[in-house]
């Protein structure tokens, strides 16, 4: 319920926008285990800077969390930190395994 209260505050769906509240609220819902979903959208929040500050290395630990279970797009985003060294160490190897 919370990260599609979450969604309705980023876009502004019955409600005025407010991303800080929609990412107050994702951060929230990414307590339960299977919303890698969530966990993936965190990442990209920290990655933008919209509704948190920016924070790369933050933005990498989500990603991870989420693409270690499963979660492709979030596999991609792990992939391409490593390739281009946002938010950990460059490591090609490893860019190319979460390819």
């Amino acid at each position: 319920a919370k990260y599609n209260l979450a969604i309705c505050y980023m876009d502004g769906i019955g409600t005025q926008k407010d991303k800080e509240k929609a990412f107050d609220l994702f951060l929230e819902s990414t307590i339960q285990p299977y919303k890698s979903t969530v966990r993936s959208r965190v990442g990209c929040h920290f990655q933008s800077g919209k509704g948190a500050k920016k924070n790369i290395i933050r933005s990498f630990k989500w990603y991870l969390k989420s693409a270690k279970n499963g979660y492709v797009k979030s596999q991609i985003c792990v992939g391409s930190c490593y390739e281009c060294g946002k938010g950990t160490d460059k490591n090609e190897i490893e860019a190319f395994k979460w390819y």
